[in-house]
């Protein structure tokens, strides 16, 4: 049997890192993620 191993590595920003993501959104988010 073969054995497969993906690894992703994601990185994202915003436009002057303007903090876009806050509260309940935010959370919902990293749940997701995660």
């Amino acid at each position: 049997m073969s054995y497969v191993n993906v690894m992703i590595h994601a990185v994202w920003g915003t436009k002057n890192r303007k903090p876009i993501l806050l509260g309940e959104s935010r959370i919902l988010l990293l749940e997701h993620i995660r």
